[in-house]
C-alpha cells in the first residue's frame, strides 16, 4: 500500500501540472465492439452450445442492448437469446444468468415463454430467482416455481426475492443526522447522495469538516446504477445504499474501468466486523451493523441495503472511472456533457477520452484530493437515495460547519 501511494503521489506531484497523466489502448468504440458482436453471433451459431463464448461477447452485448442507441434493433441478437434459453440444459448456467439479466432490462414482455419454461428445468437459487423476478413484473408466476423457491426460502437471496415488491420505502430521515454521525475513531468519510441515476459526492474530513475548493463546497458528479436494473441484492444489479467501508487505493486491470485509480470499498460481510469497525471483535449481525447509525437512521431501511447485499454474497464494488465512450449510451439517461457510462453497480466518476488520451476525468480529481490529503487508507463511503425532486439535501448542506 505504501509503495502504490508513492507512486500515485509521484504522479500526482510530477506530472498533473503537465496534463492528466494516462493513456489507453483501450478506448472502446461501441461501433467497433457492435460489429465484434453481430459477426460473433453471425460466424457461430452454434456457439452456445460449444460452451466456448466468449466474454467480451456477453458483456458488450448486456452493455450495448441497455445502452447504445441500437436498443432492441440489434441484428441477431434477440434470436441468440433465445437460443440461450433453448439450450439452456445443455450449456453454462453463467451464460444463462446473463441472458436473465439482458431480458430482464430489455426484453420485460417478449420472453416469458422461455423464462417460465427455464424455471421448470432450473434448481439453480440464483436463476430461479431472476427468473421469479421477471414472471412475476407481469403477475405469471407458475405454482411450481412458488414450491420451488419456498423450499429454499430460508436462503437469503431467495428471501430478499420474495421480499423486494413488498418493502415499503421509509420516507428519508434527516440528512444532517448523517453529516454529523460520529464513528469510532476519526475517519474520512464519503457522501454519496443519489438522485434517480445520477448523483452528487461530498468529502468529509476526520475533524468532521466537509472539503472546499476555490470558496465552495467541494463535490463531484457520480453515476450509481447497473445496467442490469435488477435489485441491489443481485451481485450485478443496482448500486446499494447504506455504508462501506474503504479499504484504499489500487488500480484496476479491467480495461474498461482503465489505468485512473480506483478506490475500493468493501461491504459488511464481505470483510470481518473488526477490518469494517476497527477495534470490534464479533461476527456480523443487523445490530453490530446499526450501532454506527444515528438514532434517527436506525429504522430507516434503504441504509441496510449494503448490509443485505453483504449478507448475500456481493461484492468488489469499486468507485472508478472508464474508457468507454459515453456519448454512445446516452439512451440509458446520459447527457453528453457529463460523460457519464455505465456499471454493473459500482460507482462510476465521468471521464473523457480521445484517442487513447484522458482529456477530463474526475476520477482523477477525486484521487489527487485524496493524495493531496495525505492519501488516507480508510475510511467510510455511505450512499442515500434521494426522492427526485426532493430538496432536502440542499437544506441539510446549508446547515454544515463552515467547510474549510
Amino acid at each position: 500500500m505504501f509503495l502504490l501511494l508513492l507512486v500515485f503521489t509521484f504522479f500526482n506531484v510530477g506530472l498533473y501540472s503537465q496534463g492528466l497523466p494516462f493513456k489507453s489502448d483501450y478506448h472502446s468504440n461501441i461501433e467497433e465492439e457492435t460489429k465484434f458482436v453481430l459477426q460473433y453471433l453471425s460466424n457461430n451459431e452454434n456457439i452456445a452450445l460449444k460452451n466456448d463464448l466468449s466474454p467480451d461477447a456477453i458483456y458488450v452485448l448486456e452493455y450495448l442492448h441497455v445502452y447504445s442507441p441500437f436498443g432492441k434493433e440489434l441484428s441477431g441478437s434477440e434470436t441468440f437469446l433465445r437460443k440461450i434459453f433453448q439450450l439452456s440444459n445443455k450449456i453454462k448456467e453463467s451464460y444463462i444468468i446473463t441472458a436473465l439479466e439482458i431480458v430482464y432490462a430489455v426484453f420485460p414482455y417478449e420472453f416469458m415463454e422461455e423464462v417460465s419454461q427455464l424455471s421448470s428445468q432450473s434448481t439453480n437459487k440464483r436463476i430461479l430467482s431472476l427468473a421469479y423476478l421477471y414472471l412475476h413484473r407481469n403477475s405469471k408466476v407458475p405454482k411450481s416455481l412458488l414450491k420451488k423457491l419456498n423450499k429454499h426460502k430460508s436462503d437469503s437471496l431467495v428471501h430478499s426475492t420474495f421480499q423486494y415488491d413488498s418493502i415499503l420505502k421509509d420516507e428519508l430521515s434527516p440528512i444532517e443526522d448523517l453529516f454529523s454521525l460520529e464513528t469510532e475513531r476519526a475517519e474520512w468519510i464519503l457522501y454519496i447522495f443519489r438522485k434517480g441515476e445520477n448523483g452528487e459526492l461530498f468529502i468529509r474530513d476526520p475533524n468532521g469538516v466537509f472539503i472546499k475548493r476555490d470558496q465552495k463546497l467541494f463535490s463531484l458528479p457520480v453515476y450509481a446504477r447497473s445496467v442490469t436494473k435488477l435489485p441491489s441484492f443481485f451481485p450485478m444489479g443496482d448500486t446499494p445504499t447504506g455504508i462501506y467501508r474503504i479499504l484504499g487505493i489500487t488500480t484496476s486491470s479491467n480495461p474498461r474501468i482503465g489505468p485512473v485509480p480506483v478506490i475500493q470499498l468493501a461491504l459488511p460481510f464481505e470483510i470481518p466486523v473488526n477490518s469494517f469497525f476497527p477495534g470490534i471483535e464479533t461476527v456480523w449481525s443487523r445490530e453490530i451493523y446499526s450501532r454506527f447509525l444515528p438514532l434517527s437512521w436506525k429504522n430507516n431501511s434503504q441504509i441496510y441495503n449494503t448490509y443485505q447485499a453483504g449478507m448475500i454474497g456481493r461484492s468488489n464494488i469499486w468507485i472508478h472511472g472508464a474508457t468507454l465512450d459515453p456519448k454512445k449510451f446516452l439512451n440509458g439517461g446520459g447527457k453528453e456533457d457529463t460523460f457519464f457510462t455505465p456499471t454493473f453497480g459500482c460507482i462510476s466518476l465521468p471521464e473523457k477520452w480521445e484517442k487513447g488520451v484522458l482529456i477530463e476525468s474526475k476520477q482523477w480529481d477525486l484521487v489527487s484530493l485524496w493524495l493531496s490529503e495525505g492519501g488516507f487508507s480508510s475510511g467510510y463511503a455511505i450512499l442515500i437515495d434521494l426522492p427526485p425532486e426532493s430538496d432536502l439535501l440542499e437544506k441539510a448542506l446549508l446547515k454544515l460547519k463552515k467547510p474549510r
